[in-house]
């Protein structure tokens, strides 16, 4: 059976982008099979609990921190899923801002190689392996207008991902991604979409996808947790199209 309630028991994760979206999702995924999840995001504060972590994932010098604090908390850390994420302004190559171009950059990839780093110490203490799951985007496989920095960002996060997965194997760490398609959270602005704004987007142009519908976090959550679980242990250096048909 896969995604028993133990599955994960004794295991623990680190979640960034924990506080909303697909992130959130993942955590309450995650904790239901058993393992201990660490979120992490900028908006977390002392009110939130010991099981979350403020962190600028923007700024390595606090990314290595927030890795570093867990770490010496849990003892060690077995997943960790890069989620954390923003799409920034829309934008061609003819006029993108350098400053919106590095934000972009630096949330959406570099937080994603730092973090990494910084927890790769942790995951490969001893011989139980780990697994590490990098949120993409349908976006880094289809051009869409006025997208160049979210969708070379997600681009990148693929080619890391395929990277990190061949200098872990050795260490018995599964490195995946998955890609979403259009799906029914803020950072799309899509929380709040009518019925019949979600319909269109999902259906035409370069959003639309073959079941003409909006994801919700709890699909791209399971496809993740999937990714953490034993029964994906075959499985590395892969990115998971959960797109509804987005790119096919």
């Amino acid at each position: 059976m896969i995604g028993q309630p133990e599955a994960l028991t004794g295991r623990t994760a680190v979640v960034t982008g924990g506080a909303s979206g697909i992130g959130a999702r993942t955590v309450e995924v995650l904790r239901a099979l058993g393992a201990r999840v660490v979120a992490v995001d900028k908006s977390f504060g002392p009110a939130d609990g010991e099981d979350t972590e403020h962190c600028d994932l923007g700024d390595v010098a606090e990314i290595r921190a927030c890795a570093d604090r867990i770490g010496r908390r849990t003892g060690r850390i077995d997943i960790l899923v890069n989620c954390a994420g923003i799409v920034g302004p829309e934008a061609s190559v003819a006029d993108i801002a350098e400053d919106a171009w590095d934000l972009v950059q630096a949330v959406n990839l570099k937080a994603v190689v730092f973090m990494s780093q910084a927890v790769i110490p942790y995951m490969t203490r001893g011989a139980r392996g780990g697994n590490i799951v990098n949120v993409s985007s349908a976006s880094a496989h289809r051009a869409t207008a006025r997208s160049v920095a979210y969708a070379s960002s997600k681009a990148a996060v693929e080619s890391v991902t395929r990277v990190l997965a061949g200098e872990l194997a050795p260490h018995d760490v599964n490195v995946n991604a998955v890609a979403p398609g259009v799906t029914a959270t803020a950072i799309f602005g899509a929380a709040q979409d009518s019925d019949e704004d979600r319909a269109r987007r999902a259906s035409q142009g370069a959003t639309g996808n073959l079941f003409n519908r909006f994801a919700q976090p709890d699909d791209i959550a399971q496809v993740i947790a999937f990714l953490c679980l034993p029964e994906s242990r075959q499985i590395t250096g892969q990115t998971v199209h959960a797109s509804a048909g987005s790119i096919v």
